[in-house]
């Protein structure tokens, strides 16, 4: 189970077209009870919030590999992501995360849990959502603020600790617009 499933709130305006790149680890993500239905959950919500906004997803798959997951990831940048969703393992989100440095592209992981990913200078645009993160919430709504983001949509699962994480958040983000409860 994903703890904080994802944090996808992307609009970088109010209007126009937003290219999120989604990094998982391989197909069985695809139909499986986590990330991949929780971002078109979120895309939904963002559309219905407004529906000027186009999002375009594309996925590609690291096979928790680090070769592949250069491979993926450049992948996505050059076809112009504004945001990655994923890696879905640890191993590879760091070379991820450097690569996407590069390109000023924030990375948004639910897994990622190697504490060298916490150096804010070696990596500045890395997010991670998993419960073990202290602070998780306050981070979000930096990293958030600082690249402006206008909208936003929160996927969790109802584990206390996850409810908690969400609703911090959500409450250093300003106003919420709506409060969903989903189960599987």
């Amino acid at each position: 189970m994903i703890a904080l499933t994802l944090v996808c709130g992307l609009i970088f305006g109010s209007a126009g077209a937003v290219k999120m790149g989604v990094l998982l680890s391989g197909a069985a993500y695809l139909n499986a009870n986590n990330t991949f239905p929780a971002i078109l959950v979120a895309v939904e919500e963002i559309k219905a919030w407004n529906p000027s906004i186009e999002v375009e997803l594309r996925v590609e798959f690291d096979n928790c590999d680090v070769a592949q997951s250069y491979t993926a990831a450049h992948t996505l940048l050059q076809w112009g992501a504004q945001v990655i969703i994923g890696p879905s393992c640890t191993i590879v989100c760091g070379p991820v995360a450097h690569m996407a440095k590069e390109y000023n592209v924030p990375v948004i992981s639910s897994v990622c849990s190697g504490i060298e990913l916490s150096d804010r200078d070696l990596y500045p645009n890395f997010a991670r959502t998993a419960e073990s993160q202290k602070g998780a919430s306050k981070f979000l709504s930096e990293l958030f603020q600082t690249w402006e983001f206008e909208l936003f949509s929160i996927m969790t699962t109802t584990q206390t600790i996850n409810l908690d994480v969400a609703i911090e958040f959500a409450t250093q983000m300003g106003t919420v617009t709506g409060y969903h409860r989903f189960a599987y």
